[in-house]
């Protein structure tokens, strides 16, 4: 998180604190959103769900008894086309 808030700083000729503290609330922005909408699109980037994983049952690895993992919210992350597409240095989608 440092270099990125070193890279928006220098970019946009700001203070690294006042970097540090955009990014901070950027990031708790998209939290809170994503918390009250379950979905939250960043176009170019990709898009977040929240979702229920199923409790399951396993073993303990070091006993070997059985437990149960209770069931939770999680976040499934999807790239965009044109993250993808950038990354694999193929030309960006039309």
């Amino acid at each position: 998180m440092k270099v990125l808030t070193d890279q928006i700083s220098e970019k946009l000729g700001i203070p690294l604190r006042t970097g540090r503290r955009f990014l901070q609330e950027l990031l708790a922005g998209i939290s809170d959103d994503l918390k009250g909408t379950s979905r939250i699109e960043i176009r170019g980037l990709g898009t977040f769900t929240v979702y229920r994983r199923p409790e399951r049952r396993t073993k303990h690895p070091k006993t070997g008894e059985p437990i149960v993992i209770p069931s939770r919210l999680a976040v499934r992350y999807r790239s965009s086309a044109k993250l993808r597409s950038r990354l694999n240095g193929d030309p960006p989608p039309g």
